[in-house]
């Protein structure tokens, strides 16, 4: 089987029972001409209403879509891709090559650019801080030690914490 166009054609087959290819059938992909290229497998739908089943060292292109079962004999060859609602068995020595993406099958999309990093927000201000005040000083009556008396309010500042607490 062979199927000539570009690698912007599409091609979409129906079949309404069971698809069969037979042993060492070859599907060939050739361009029509006309400079773009040759049909891409990603752009072949085999769409069958029952099972699709390819024979021994047979080769296929195409997305292949069943309602109950592929079935690969020993040797066949896919480029494409195989989707059943039921089964899938693949014979000794299969191979399946999944073609890159198509018109049927976009790449993703690319991934928005990363929005810039907001700048680090700077670390929250402490809390005010009390400088204690000083109420009195004098030394005790043996005049060897000097007594200082500050406001009652706790401080955290120059290694005088919870003077006055």
């Amino acid at each position: 089987i062979t199927l000539s166009g570009s690698v912007e054609d599409v091609f979409i087959f129906q079949i309404v029972g069971t698809l069969t290819v037979y042993a060492g059938i070859k599907f060939i992909l050739i361009s029509d001409g006309s400079g773009g290229g040759t049909p891409s497998a990603s752009n072949i739908v085999w769409q069958s209403a029952m099972a699709v089943e390819i024979g021994p060292n047979a080769h296929v292109e195409g997305i292949f879509l069943c309602k109950t079962y592929v079935a690969l004999a020993a040797g066949a060859s896919l480029n494409g891709r195989i989707l059943a609602q039921e089964a899938a068995t693949l014979g000794e020595s299969c191979r399946i090559i999944a073609p890159p993406p198509g018109l049927l099958q976009p790449p993703p999309p690319p991934l928005p650019p990363s929005p810039p990093s907001p700048p680090p927000s700077p670390p929250p201000s402490p809390p005010p801080l009390h400088a204690p005040e000083l109420l009195s000083a004098a030394f005790d009556t043996t005049g060897s030690q000097l007594i200082l008396t500050f406001d009652s309010q706790p401080t955290d500042r120059g290694g005088m914490a919870g003077v006055g607490q």
